[in-house]
């Protein structure tokens, strides 16, 4: 068996539920991704491996991953994001509601009615966190990948051991002295990044009556911290908010994309035109490419058009 989730805290929350009802001990059996890495994270993992069960959470797919994928005997697929595919296999089941979060498909699959795990994964995912489970859950998450972002094993490895936690005695066991350490750290490390390496660096621009904010970087920061943060901007609120990651991949720049709104404005449109996707006004893409400030502009202005 071997289990696919987003290494978020949506798709961690969703593997824990997942645990309640298949027995998932050895952390080699799940692998944490993104939609991005779903095609080669999960070629990788098919090597060597008895290709029987395989649970994919938290993950929008396309032809060539569902594909990929109907080489297992039996394959279920369980998402919340905004996309589709009008080929069928009949050892792929896909389940794909429009709900806040991955976690609440997973309960109302299984009928395990954990209401307090949903709605935590729901407040975090929709970035509207009220309670301190999601906030310290949110933090915990962003804090692992941070401490290991150099070491994808051992940060895996940690992840995992979350959800077993909270599979096994609920959310209130992550709040482990050593676990607040590392939030601490973490959230101090964050505040400092984005007073002095965010707000100063981010562009602005007025596009056909649209307000964007777009920040360029090379460095690892949650989106949700630089997206509430921008509150604070003088520009704001920001109808688009662009956030663009470089890094080096087989001699050649990759542009991470992630696209959000302070206003519910659909930024959808943003990620569907770079190949990627995500929710209406939560989504993404990576390209093999170096995209520019004046680039996206271009883009915006393109897909948009001209507004009253």
């Amino acid at each position: 068996m071997l289990v696919l989730a987003h290494g978020d805290s949506d798709g961690l929350l969703s593997l824990s539920l997942l645990m309640r009802v298949k027995d998932i001990e050895n952390p080699r059996d799940a692998v944490f991704t993104s939609p991005a890495s779903l095609k080669d994270s999960l070629c990788r993992a098919m090597v060597k491996r008895k290709l029987d069960e395989l649970y994919v959470l938290d993950l929008s797919g396309d032809r060539k991953t569902v594909r990929i994928a109907s080489s297992f005997d039996k394959v279920l697929w369980l998402d919340h994001h905004e996309w589709g595919v009008d080929e069928h296999f009949d050892n792929v089941e896909i389940v794909v509601k429009r709900y806040p979060s991955a976690a609440q498909v997973v309960d109302e699959y299984f009928n395990l009615n954990e209401k307090r795990i949903v709605e935590i994964a729901n407040e975090i995912d929709k970035n509207d966190v009220r309670s301190d489970e999601a906030r310290f859950l949110r933090s915990l998450v962003g804090a692992v990948r941070w401490k290991y972002w150099h070491n994808y094993v051992e940060s895996a490895k940690k992840l995992f051991s979350i959800a077993k936690l909270v599979s096994k005695d609920g959310i209130d066991a992550v709040f482990t002295e050593e676990n607040e350490e590392l939030v601490r750290e973490f959230e101090c490390f964050l505040d400092r990044s984005i007073r002095e390496e965010v707000i100063p660096y981010v562009k602005t621009a007025s596009v056909n009556g649209l307000r964007v904010a777009i920040y360029q970087s090379s460095k690892f920061l949650p989106i949700y911290a630089i997206t509430n943060r921008l509150v604070e901007h003088p520009a704001a609120p920001f109808d688009i908010i662009a956030i663009l990651s470089y890094r080096v991949s087989n001699g050649g720049i990759v542009t991470k994309m992630e696209f959000r709104t302070h206003t519910g404005f659909e930024v959808i449109h943003l990620a569907q035109y770079f190949n990627g996707g995500g929710h209406k006004v939560a989504c993404g893409a990576t390209v093999n490419a170096f995209i520019s400030f004046d680039e996206l502009i271009k883009v915006i202005e393109r897909i948009y058009g001209a507004r009253e």
